[in-house]
């Protein structure tokens, strides 16, 4: 029997189809779509360059972190469709000269 607790977390996430990105190499990460029902994760042959750090609050972008990049850190950004799990390589990064930098994600308005 499946705890109800678990049950509704299942449902939620089957909802609002959730993605886990996992890091399968130093520079480079897969998008996964959760599966809650049937308790899997789904490849969906999407790839990020570097290190997943954050989605944009509205699940519009998302953010990466070069691996091998350092003085300046590069954090490319990606255009991310939630629906599919598809991504487009914007163009655009953030620099961090510093490298001790934090990245808030924001949406503007």
């Amino acid at each position: 029997m499946v705890h109800p607790r678990w049950q509704d977390f299942c449902e939620k996430l089957a909802e609002v189809g959730r993605f886990d990105l996992i890091e399968v190499a130093p520079d480079l990460t897969v998008i996964t779509k959760i599966d809650a029902a049937n308790k899997r994760l789904v490849d969906t042959s999407n790839y990020v360059s570097g290190q997943f750090l954050a989605f944009a609050p509205d699940d519009a972008l998302i953010y990466t972190q070069q691996e091998n990049q350092a003085n300046p850190w590069l954090y490319p950004i990606y255009a991310f469709n939630p629906s599919t799990g598809g991504v487009t390589y914007t163009g655009g990064q953030i620099w961090d000269f510093a490298g001790n930098g934090t990245l808030i994600t924001a949406v503007r308005k």
